[in-house]
């Protein structure tokens, strides 16, 4: 089954200013509802309303008590919704949306592995290196590597 990640288009909104750390506010939001447009999950408004606001603020520490008062969900009742309308996880579908920013960031960049982790919210590198492989079989420097000298068509 394929993820909304790997449907997106190419090119999404992230520009040098946004991946130099010099966007403005609006840019960054410019920039992430171009990601949220690939979502398409669900025509459930209140779960649309949730992935745009993990992938708006995925570089914050994102709590479940968080999403929920953002949309006037109890957690339980969210954390079901989700599950049963997206077929995911909550968790592993911010995990998703944290990666595929990384992705997008390693090929289209130059920043280092640590900076990347940052900027996707993990504060751990080491830990976001370990999910980065396990999710893509590689290390992010591979990743990187390969995306390099590949068709950008293929990632």
């Amino acid at each position: 089954m394929e993820t909304w990640i790997q449907s997106l288009p190419q090119g999404l909104g992230f520009s040098r200013e946004l991946a130099a750390g010099k966007e403005t506010a609006q840019q960054r939001r410019e920039a992430l509802a171009a990601l949220c447009a690939g979502f398409a999950y669900t025509l459930h408004q209140p779960l649309d309303k949730v992935q745009a606001y993990i992938a708006l603020h995925c570089d914050e520490k994102l709590t479940l008590t968080s999403l929920a008062d953002a949309i006037g969900f109890s957690s339980a009742y969210l954390c079901d919704l989700f599950r049963k309308k997206c077929g995911i996880q909550l968790f592993s579908f911010i995990k998703q949306v944290r990666l595929g920013m990384a992705c997008h960031l390693l090929r289209t960049t130059s920043l280092p592995g640590n900076v990347v982790s940052q900027r996707v919210g993990y504060e751990d590198n080491s830990h976001f290196c370990r999910e980065f492989k396990h999710a893509r079989g590689v290390t992010p420097n591979a990743y990187r590597q390969a995306a390099a000298g590949a068709d950008p068509q293929e990632f």
